[in-house]
């Protein structure tokens, strides 16, 4: 269930962005913030007077975000709306909503906040993402919606995918613009320091809601930033913001791949399916490629490295079946390896 509770602020009658500009301007860091924030938004081709929904939470880089938006020259500005999404995991949640909501009336941007029961397969963390980004996406209906990513967010999540065991997709990290729950996400904050961020809530005085969620240990991702990152830190000076350059060269590295994938799915096309025979002798940075982009095409999830695996083992057999996640069949017959929607089970 989603529930939505506006607020409405008329900007002329508040004083604060004002206030926040004039201050912005006169600090040395602040002005900082801002050209980085202003490149983050070219980068990503966003323009003045242009509608964006900004994604929140009432934390200190949403809330840096949202200050720094305010405080663009008059012809960068955008049209803002702050979107809260209260997913009710804790009894205090309802307060928060009420002054993220106050929060951003204090920078005279309207607000709105969206309550959802979070619920589906997988971790805690995993489901309230899915519901806060597909409430966002509804709220934003087609708008961009701006998130505070950080560098520091970019450090952790390669860190994360490495010990995980991560390719170079995964190692390319979070990408600045991402199509997630038919919402378009764009982060201009990637390139900009958390440091920088909470160094514009302290000068500019700003309210911050924490969610005392950010600080539990029982979450993979909070000890990473709170416990192994800053020793990494310690023991490696820069090391978040050399694990945040790793993910812009594997970016680079990554369209490169995809777009020799993309070529070489055009040349193995065999009616609707691929020529298996093609397909075994590609390097294995392409076969693994080629054959997710197979699966998607045909509606499936991203196959894992072992899925991948067992479609490559019927590829270069005589033939066979094989039932993936999300009802995707895949089959090889006369040398064509073809996947379609089809009923779930195991190979045969």
């Amino acid at each position: 269930m989603i529930q939505n509770i506006p607020l409405r602020t008329n900007a002329h009658n508040i004083r604060t962005p004002i206030v926040v500009r004039k201050t912005v301007l006169g600090s040395p860091k602040l002005r900082i913030a801002l050209e980085r924030l202003a490149s983050g938004l070219d980068r990503l081709e966003v323009r003045g007077g242009q509608p964006v929904v900004v994604a929140f939470s009432g934390g200190a880089d949403s809330a840096a975000l949202l200050a720094l938006l305010t405080s663009l020259p008059r012809g960068r500005r955008l049209e803002l709306e702050a979107v809260h999404v209260d997913h009710g995991l804790r009894p205090e949640s309802a307060d928060d909503a009420r002054r993220a909501m106050e929060a951003a009336r204090t920078l005279g941007t309207a607000c709105r906040v969206v309550t959802i029961e979070a619920s589906g397969k997988g971790g805690l963390e995993a489901v309230a993402r899915r519901g806060r980004y597909a409430a966002l996406a509804a709220a934003a209906a087609g708008r961009p919606i701006l998130t505070a990513h950080t560098a520091d967010d970019q450090a952790e999540t390669v860190l994360y995918r490495l010990a995980r065991g991560t390719g170079t997709r995964g190692l390319a990290g979070i990408r600045p613009r991402v199509r997630i729950a038919g919402g378009t996400v764009l982060r201009p904050l990637l390139e900009v320091e958390r440091a920088l961020l909470h160094e514009t809530v302290r000068l500019l005085s700003l309210p911050v809601v924490e969610d005392p969620s950010n600080r539990s240990l029982r979450f993979a991702r909070n000890r990473l930033r709170h416990e192994v990152l800053p020793a990494l830190e310690a023991a490696l000076p820069g090391a978040s913001a050399r694990l945040a350059r790793a993910a812009r060269l594997a970016t680079a590295d990554e369209r490169l791949l995809e777009s020799l994938a993309t070529r070489a799915l055009g040349r193995l096309r065999r009616g609707d399916g691929l020529d298996t025979e093609s397909l075994v002798r590609l390097p294995e940075a392409l076969r693994g490629r080629v054959i997710r982009r197979l699966v998607e095409d045909a509606g499936g999830r991203v196959p894992s490295e072992a899925r991948v695996a067992e479609v490559l083992s019927i590829a270069r057999g005589e033939g066979g079946e094989l039932h993936l996640p999300a009802g995707i069949r895949v089959t090889v017959d006369r040398g064509i390896l073809a996947a379609a929607p089809g009923l779930t089970g195991r190979r045969r």
